[in-house]
């Protein structure tokens, strides 16, 4: 079986806390330490807490709010306006949106 290469969450044995993340082979190990592979779709910074019965990595313990790229997104809240981002690329494309806006406002008001 040949090893792949991917992103792992690094966490103190017996911790969900994620002190790092870092690139890795599958077989890889360190003692004293856990790796939790993160799919390609999946948002995961140092300081998130990764729920092991739903495999998502929150900003909070209680495991209210998604992790996300510049803000903390609430995960199925309801009463609130907030979009659960499920990873990077649903990031991207709200990112991509919000600067074609921007531009559009901005050529507008130029006119």
């Amino acid at each position: 079986m040949t090893d792949t290469v991917a992103n792992f969450a690094l966490m103190i044995s017996g911790s969900n806390v994620v002190q790092n993340v870092v690139v890795a082979s599958s077989g890889t190990t360190i003692p004293g330490f856990t790796l939790q592979a993160i799919a390609s779709d999946v948002c995961c910074n140092p300081g998130s807490y990764y729920n092991s019965a739903d495999g998502k990595f929150y900003a909070d313990s209680a495991f209210t709010t998604l992790t996300g790229l510049g803000e903390n997104v609430s995960s199925d809240t309801p009463g609130t306006d907030k979009t659960t981002y499920t990873g990077v690329s649903d990031l991207a494309a709200v990112m991509q949106d919000t600067a074609t806006e921007s531009t559009a406002t901005s050529s507008a008001t130029s006119d």
